[in-house]
């Protein structure tokens, strides 16, 4: 089993402000752990370049960003590395995406 250890926030839930980068890098981590290496380097490079950017900050790092702006700002750095390549398949992902509740997403990491 692999899921960040934030904690439960019930006050923030549905306000988009929760700051999905421990999601991220959980997910970074599973992929390293499961030998998938260079997946798990270039969604950790997304990781960096998103935070490395104070407009791209949520909340709980002082800034006024939301989930979603941190999520698509990830996705689009993922997708700007050296193409997309599924890593063993796509992954059935719920709530990267920062959509709808309950929304399903293909997330493909390569």
């Amino acid at each position: 089993m692999f899921e960040p250890i934030h904690g439960s926030e019930f006050d923030i839930a549905g306000k988009g402000i929760a700051n999905p980068i421990g999601s991220f890098w959980t997910g970074a981590m599973m992929l390293e752990h499961l030998g998938e290496k260079a997946a798990a380097d270039r969604l950790m490079r997304a990781i960096e370049r998103v935070t490395a950017n104070p407009s791209l900050h949520t909340p709980d790092l002082g800034g006024a960003a939301t989930t979603r702006a941190v999520t698509d700002a990830t996705i689009a750095a993922m997708e700007a590395g050296s193409g997309t390549y599924n890593v063993g398949g796509a992954i059935e992902a719920s709530g990267f995406s920062a959509g709808k509740p309950g929304s399903r997403n293909r997330l493909t990491i390569g």
